[in-house]
Formats: structure tokens, C-alpha cells, sequence
């Protein structure tokens, strides 16, 4: 993914990129079905900046979101990043959290 970032995705996230006309043939056919590839990527948290809370598919092979059946996307803040609730020590903030387990047993 490294090569393909420092090729493809210079200052953009993978699934809001378009295809240029001197893109390769493969790599605008990647393009064409980025829902295929957001499923079977995973991602090294880190600082937690760039990755989707609830749309990501940071922890398992599908994003929160689908795997606790969340079909309205009103209900969620879709904008909420992984950083949101990361402390300084880069461990969960569980205050934070915490509003969200309510929301998810409602």
C-alpha cells in the first residue's frame, strides 16, 4: 500500500480519488470498485487521523458500522475519526467511548 501511496494517492485517501487519463489500466479498474477493496483492508491505526470511526475497517474485516447492523448513517456522525478517541499514550479513550456503547444499545 506504500507504493501505490507514494504513486496514486500524494495528499488524497484511496476511496475519494478519481482516475486520471494516464492512470494504468489497472489501477483505474481498482478505482471502478473501491467497496471491494474497503473490505478486505486493514489498517495500521497509528495516530488514528485518517481513519473513518465508524465507516473504516480498522479493527476487523468490515467497517463498525456493518457489523453492528447500522443502516442509517444519520444516526452516526459519519465525520468522527479513530483519533477522536485516542489518548496521548495512543490507547482507547474510554470516556469517549463510552457514549457511543449507549447509542449502540439503544
Amino acid at each position: 500500500m506504500e507504493q501505490i501511496q507514494g504513486k496514486y494517492l500524494i495528499d488524497a485517501n484511496f476511496f475519494s480519488i478519481k482516475p486520471k487519463k494516464l492512470d494504468s489500466w489497472a489501477w483505474k479498474c481498482i478505482l471502478k470498485n473501491p467497496l471491494q477493496f474497503r473490505k478486505r483492508i486493514q489498517w495500521k491505526v497509528g495516530n488514528g487521523i485518517s481513519i473513518n470511526f465508524w465507516l473504516d475497517n480498522y479493527y476487523a474485516n468490515d467497517s463498525l458500522a456493518n457489523m453492528l447492523n447500522i443502516t442509517n448513517n444519520s444516526l452516526i456522525d459519519t465525520s468522527l475519526k479513530v483519533s477522536h478517541f485516542i489518548t496521548g499514550n495512543k490507547e482507547w479513550d474510554v470516556a469517549r467511548l463510552q457514549p457511543l456503547v449507549d447509542l449502540v444499545q439503544l
